[in-house]
């Protein structure tokens, strides 16, 4: 019971509120280091999100390095796809796709 008193009395102390802006408090949590995992379905105009992200980061001054997972993927393709009937854009997603799936089967999903 003294456990629910203390909890019932801290709940009625008024909560400090700080004087600093958003961005003063964002600041103050400024960290070493920061990763973000942008995925999206294809031509779904990831790069605008892209360059927001890394504008606002480097207004808080991080510095931002993109590393596109796609050109990891594509480093594993020995030599194009060929179908008839199908597109060179069409084919290198599908190559993509199943490179990339198949490396997961490799390495797992956490080593990609």
């Amino acid at each position: 019971m003294d456990a629910l008193k203390l909890a019932k009395e801290k709940n009625k102390k008024p909560h400090k509120l700080s004087n600093k802006s958003t961005s003063e408090r964002v600041k103050d949590t400024h960290t070493e280091g920061l990763v973000f995992g942008i995925c999206s379905q294809i031509g779904s105009q990831k790069d605008i999100v892209i360059k927001e992200l890394k504008k606002t980061l480097k207004s808080f001054g991080y510095k931002v390095k993109e590393i596109k997972l796609s050109e990891t993927i594509t480093s594993y393709i020995k030599s194009p796809k060929e179908e008839s009937g199908k597109t060179d854009k069409f084919l290198k997603y599908i190559q993509k796709i199943e490179t990339g799936n198949l490396l997961r089967e490799k390495f797992g999903f956490c080593r990609i």
